[in-house]
């Protein structure tokens, strides 16, 4: 699509700057829960049903194990 990033149909990590954007955090941070609240699946015997209903996203990674400076959220901004 020629948009500068390679194979960026399931997201993008702005840190790593590739097409992995998985949370690679010891520990789930705050994007992820509100993504795994926002996006779930209604009625999915799991006790959560979701606030956006058959919605879709793409995810940005824009904190690594050490946050960098606040240049990759405005790359991710600009860029979504």
């Amino acid at each position: 699509d020629q948009d500068g990033f390679i194979d960026n149909y399931r997201g993008w990590d702005f840190v790593g700057k590739d097409n992995y954007p998985e949370d690679s955090t010891g520990f789930k941070g705050h994007g992820t829960e509100v993504t795994g609240i926002a996006a779930a699946l209604t009625d999915n015997n799991h006790g959560i049903a979701s606030m956006g209903y058959h919605c879709r996203f793409r995810p940005y990674k824009i904190f690594g194990d050490k946050p960098k400076a606040a240049y990759t959220n405005y790359l991710a901004v600009a860029y979504a």
